[in-house]
């Protein structure tokens, strides 16, 4: 059976991977790459196959991990032209991938797969994505804001606000129904107030540069720390993550996402989630991300997701996973060799749905970031979060 190639990722130690620095905007480049555009690999000297499989040798080292995904143009024959799952890495200048074909007698191009969404609409450092594929039951806009807010100092700790609006008309459109929202102060996520180190400047935040690491206090008013961050983002064109620290090469990561959950039978939602630092909070505020609710998702007993439409509400609701939270790869709960399950959202008692692609595992692992693992044929990448924690993603059936 040819591995499932709907599920990608792609993190900063890939070929030609933008850099996540102390820089406003540098958060929008890392999405087009990963979202939109994919991204380019070296060109190919040539290609071999044995049986099923076929290895593509590039001209330099491709930087390519296990279990990414290829889209290959302008081969022929063509019936090697679409998007397949890496299944063998042999060196560093040469990737394996199944196919029926077996002679090539024109050599194309690859890529590394984009996610699948289109960016709908753009200004400077801003920009709001969505799923390109106009037959998809749910389309939500994810709105990022990645600019310097004119109350904030340019020196100050790197984040994008973010949302997610049911409709979208332009760049600057915050009409729609959105996550999150206070209807007491409406533009409470996207408009800074006040000046200096009382300022207020976003309320959902995806951080990437800060003074301190998200398990240490700091202030955002803190001089952030330049260098570059590495970063994996994973999903499809359906809903991602982003898994990124706010120091360069630090372990202590954050965990964000998008998109759309799985709904449980017999639950009536708009079934769109965001998992963000809630932080509305001034600017000089001390606070670390390991306790109280500007904590990182899915890190202690305050770190909510947002989804629209929980039983018994009106517009949003928090929901938190159903299993151990923080402990995610640091304990043995069960004997099974790969032990990982899906997260269940809960709200208001109601079991709303499942995080998509998202485990907790329920063993200790020593895992590397970008780690892949095949188990019960199927295929995980694994990846750190605060202290040393580690969650599996789902890629889909080897």
């Amino acid at each position: 059976m040819v591995a499932s190639t709907d599920y990608q990722f792609i993190c900063s130690e890939n070929y030609n991977a933008p850099s996540l620095g102390n820089a406003w905007g540098v958060l929008i480049n890392v999405l087009d790459g990963c979202l939109v555009n994919g991204l380019t690999l070296p060109a190919i000297n040539n290609v071999t196959s044995s049986g099923s499989q076929l290895t593509i040798t590039f001209t330099t080292n491709h930087q390519l991990k296990m279990f990414q995904v290829l889209r290959l143009s302008g081969f022929v024959p063509t019936g090697l032209n679409g998007d397949f799952r890496i299944v063998g890495v042999p060196n560093a200048a040469a990737v394996v991938i199944e196919s029926t074909v077996t002679t090539v007698t024109t050599i194309g191009n690859a890529i590394l797969k984009p996610l699948g969404y289109e960016k709908s609409f753009a200004g400077p450092n801003k920009a709001v994505y969505r799923d390109k594929n106009v037959s998809a039951v749910y389309r939500p806009f994810l709105r990022v804001d990645n600019s310097l807010d004119p109350v904030y100092s340019d020196s100050y700790a790197k984040y994008a606000k973010v949302g997610v609006l049911e409709n979208c008309a332009g760049i600057d459109d915050l009409s729609s129904t959105q996550i999150p929202f206070d209807a007491d102060n409406p533009t409470k996520n996207w408009v800074g107030t006040g000046s200096g180190s009382s300022a207020y400047a976003g309320w959902a935040k995806w951080y990437y540069a800060r003074s301190t690491d998200a398990y240490t206090a700091g202030a955002d008013s803190d001089s952030s720390i330049s260098g570059n961050r590495p970063w994996m983002i994973v999903g499809n064109s359906q809903g991602f993550y982003l898994v990124n620290p706010m120091k360069p090469s630090d372990s202590h990561k954050l965990l964000y996402g998008f998109g759309v959950y799985d709904l449980i039978d017999g639950v009536d939602a708009t079934p769109y989630y965001l998992l963000a630092t809630w932080d509305y909070a001034t600017v000089g505020a001390s606070r670390d991300f390991s306790v109280g609710q500007n904590c990182a998702p899915f890190y202690g007993n305050n770190c909510p997701a947002i989804i629209f439409n929980g039983v018994g509400v009106n517009t949003q609701v928090s929901v938190l996973a159903a299993h151990g939270l923080y402990d995610s790869g640091t304990i043995n709960t069960y004997s099974n060799n790969f032990a990982c399950m899906p997260f269940t959202l809960i709200a208001n008692s109601y079991l709303m749905g499942v995080l998509p692609c998202l485990r907790y595992i329920n063993k200790a692992r020593s895992d590397a970031a970008y780690s892949t693992v095949a188990y019960s044929n199927m295929m995980y990448v694994i990846d750190l979060q605060l202290n040393n924690r580690r969650y599996a993603f789902n890629l889909g059936s080897l």
